[in-house]
């Protein structure tokens, strides 16, 4: 018998482990994690580590010729090997090596894609990607040398062609300096000395919807639904572009179904989507596809939810505040009860030692009466004319102290 399988210490490690595996194979597989039903934050590395998705954005999105004949197949993600140059990782940020073909010629473009889903803008985005382009030709003249000595010093030398491009996701204008020069302190007469590019900025909501359906592909969609910012938002595209949307999603490659699944799921959180209600829509979402979640959506208005549950929230709140005043009251009431209650002990000890000093008074007169011989009818008679009592409480007190003195 295997000595480690019979040890219940080690036994249960491997189990431990094992559960483990699973949990990261899921989250591997869907985006979202095992355990607490969370999605990883679906960015631009997300969509563009699709080479279909990347293809048809560079195609049809940057509008630049050079890129009007690729395919997926030409598309390289070489990110990581600049991001451990960098000794930094830009998550939003990804890398291309594209194959093109210029003059009969087999060459190489690069493409960096910057800014994932931000809703401002960054104005030192232009140095960011001066950081990429240099590390890239480093790079590449680092290679070229391997193969040929010196190669980079060598007239005919050229470095490859760099096409910085930022994918903005927010809704106000782009207003960063597009020239590299416009972030370097500089006069007229130095111009000539700043190293310059410029980049593009591909922004989603120059989009129309209209636009969006009339490229009847992958990409389309991702922009459409990176366009909602708001649960107004999600409603006005749904019912404008519910056929397209459902076409699209239906006819995707299953690759791609995860990454929409993993940007709408971004989503719903950023619209603070109960987790259980979203947990649903994405399952039904998989088995059914999305004209199964448009008609969730529509039985489950968000503004009314959020409404709801911050009603709700307040009505919590409000009922522990008026506990709290009430069990304060009842603390208030429960001191006066003691004060008053303190009050009475004090009150029926005054009464007891006046009624002893009525007493030793009245012990005191009788005894001087009897020391006069006065018989009782006198002592009872001479009380009642001295202290304005009846003959009946003369006589009780008589009769009580006669005998005490």
């Amino acid at each position: 018998m295997d000595k480690d399988a019979a040890n219940p210490c080690i036994r249960k490690d491997q189990e431990e482990n094992t559960k483990d595996r699973k949990k990261q194979e899921h989250t591997k597989e869907t985006g979202i994690d095992a355990e607490t039903g969370h999605a990883r934050n679906a960015n631009s590395r997300t969509i563009f580590s699709n080479p279909v998705l990347t293809c048809q954005f560079l195609k049809k999105y940057t509008k630049l010729p050079v890129f009007s004949e690729i395919t997926p197949e030409d598309i390289e993600d070489v990110s990581e090997r600049y991001h451990a140059f960098l000794g930094v990782e830009f998550t939003g940020d990804t890398v291309k090596k594209v194959k093109i073909q210029h003059d009969g010629e087999e060459k190489e473009i690069f493409v960096i894609s910057l800014i994932e889903h931000k809703s401002e803008v960054d104005y030192d985005v232009a140095m960011q990607l001066l950081r990429y382009i240099v590390m890239i030709w480093y790079d590449y003249a680092k290679k070229q040398n391997q193969i040929q000595k010196d190669a980079n010093k060598r007239k005919m030398f050229r470095y490859p062609m760099i096409i910085p491009v930022v994918y903005y996701e927010g809704t106000a204008g782009w207003t960063a300096d597009m020239q590299l020069a416009g972030r370097i302190q500089c006069n007229d007469e130095l111009k000539q000395y700043v190293p310059d590019f410029t980049y593009k900025v591909i922004s989603v909501h120059e989009y129309t919807q209209e636009d969006l359906e009339n490229r009847q592909d992958e990409m389309s969609l991702v922009m459409m639904i990176n366009q909602i910012q708001s649960p107004k938002d999600f409603s006005r595209i749904v019912e404008m572009s519910r056929e397209f949307m459902a076409k699209v999603y239906t006819n995707a490659p299953a690759e791609i179904k995860k990454i929409y699944q993993e940007i709408l799921w971004s989503l719903f959180m950023k619209m603070n989507l109960p987790t259980d209600e979203a947990q649903k829509m994405m399952n039904q979402l998989e088995e059914n596809g999305m004209g199964e979640l448009f008609a969730n959506m529509e039985k489950m208005d968000i503004q009314e939810e959020r409404r709801m549950r911050a009603l709700a929230e307040q009505k919590a709140e409000m009922a522990e505040q008026k506990a709290e005043t009430a069990e304060q009251k009842a603390e208030t009431a429960e001191q006066k009860a003691k004060t008053a209650e303190q009050k009475a002990e004090t009150a029926e000890q005054k009464a007891k030692k006046f009624e002893e000093k009525i007493g030793s008074i009245m012990r005191l007169l009788i005894s001087n009466y009897k020391t006069l011989h006065m018989t009782k009818e006198e002592v009872t008679a001479k009380l009642q004319n001295q202290c304005g009592i009846s003959e009946e409480e003369a006589f009780l007190i008589v009769e009580e102290y006669w005998n005490l003195e």
